[in-house]
């Protein structure tokens, strides 16, 4: 049975930065784990972010769609990070060096 992607509302959720390679990102946490901004779209690509959010999730990998204001956000769990980057045919940015910025981080809960 194949998983569709949530689609939440971003005010509801706990998002914190974590630095990575060099690069400040923003994260988000729901249900005990910890997931990665991988882009933001404007609203009136919609239907083109839940195109792209499911086939990641096809491909295994656990996704949130988030909608805050006139916008989209693709989240993808940070473990699946190189699954992620081989699925995109991005270069590897192996997570060893990823660091939490949020003092509640072990509070990431539902």
């Amino acid at each position: 049975m194949e998983m569709l992607p949530l689609l939440l509302n971003k005010l509801n959720l706990r998002t914190f930065k974590f630095w990575q390679n060099g690069k400040l990102h923003d994260g988000l946490c729901h249900n005990n784990e910890l997931f990665f901004a991988l882009r933001v779209f404007d609203s009136d690509r919609r239907v083109w972010v839940q195109e792209q959010a499911a086939q990641l999730s096809q491909q295994g990998i656990p996704v949130i769609v988030t909608y805050e204001g006139n916008s989209y956000t693709i989240w993808v769990r940070l473990r699946s990070s190189a699954q992620v980057e081989a699925f995109l045919n991005l270069p590897s940015e192996v997570a060893d060096s990823t660091v939490i910025l949020w003092d509640q981080a072990s509070a990431c809960s539902a």
